[in-house]
């Protein structure tokens, strides 16, 4: 089977309405387990902040039941972080070091990292 065939990919917007972080959340993992259903198994994003950082967190969780789960992050550079909070920076690192896979893209953000990365 085709790699391309059994992965998802996620993207999406920087910041989450506080209000909407709950149900978004509940959806999203309902979503992952419906794929992984569906032998959907690896999941990449770039855990940029707000809903990519969910989405990882979220696949993260999900492998305390379905541990044949993959989590790839792939990076537009290594110093996305830049200009981040440290707490955020935090949380980035430790996925990072959860995650089964990680890709940079480029060494430093250039205009053309993001499309690298897509």
């Amino acid at each position: 089977m085709e790699l391309a065939s059994i992965t998802c990919c996620f993207t999406g917007h920087r910041k989450i309405p506080l209000g909407a972080y709950e149900s978004l959340t509940e959806r999203l993992r309902e979503t992952i387990i419906q794929l992984v259903k569906e032998s959907i198994m690896y999941f990449r994003t770039v855990g940029a902040l707000g809903f990519d950082k969910l989405a990882a967190k979220t696949v993260l969780a999900g492998k305390q039941e379905y541990p044949q789960m993959k989590l790839i992050l792939v990076l537009p550079s290594q110093n996305q972080t830049k200009g981040w909070r440290t707490k955020d920076i935090a949380v980035y690192e430790k996925m990072k070091r959860q995650s089964d896979q990680v890709i940079d893209t480029a060494k430093e953000f250039t205009p053309d990292c993001m499309k690298e990365r897509n």
